[in-house]
C-alpha cells in the first residue's frame, strides 16, 4: 500500500503560525482558509489543529483568548501569536525555503549517461 501525504505532515505549525502573525484567528477559520487556497488539496481539519495548538501554547508561542458571544452558549476562542511565535514562524520559513531549495537541487541532478 502507498503511504499518502506523508510527505505534507508537519507543515501544520508553519500553517498556523502564518496565519496568526496577519491576525487573530480561530480553528473554522484556518481550516477553511487551507482548503480554500489550497484548493482542497490540503486537508486540515479543526481536529488536527487542536494538538498543534495546544503545544504552541505549551512552549509559550501562542495565547488564546475567548470572546463572549451575545445568544451563544459557550464564548469564541481566538489563537493569538506572540513574539516567540513569531521568531519561530521566521526559523520555519527559513527551513522550509532551503529545505525546498534543496530538494530541488536533488531533483534536477541527472547521472552521466556515460558511466
Amino acid at each position: 500500500m502507498i503511504r499518502s501525504g506523508k510527505f505534507r505532515q508537519g507543515y501544520i505549525e508553519l500553517l498556523i503560525l502564518h496565519f496568526l502573525n496577519q491576525k487573530d484567528c480561530d480553528t473554522t477559520e484556518m481550516s477553511a482558509i487551507i482548503q480554500d487556497i489550497s484548493r482542497e488539496y490540503l486537508d486540515v481539519p479543526v481536529g488536527l489543529l487542536y494538538p498543534e495548538l495546544y503545544y504552541l501554547m505549551e512552549h509559550r508561542l501562542v495565547t488564546r483568548y475567548e470572546v463572549k458571544v451575545e445568544g451563544r452558549k459557550y464564548p469564541h476562542v481566538y489563537y493569538q501569536i506572540g513574539e516567540s511565535g513569531r521568531e519561530r514562524l521566521k526559523e520555519l520559513l527559513e527551513d522550509y525555503y532551503k529545505t525546498m531549495d534543496y530538494v530541488q537541487q536533488v531533483l534536477d541532478f541527472q547521472f552521466d549517461s556515460e558511466a
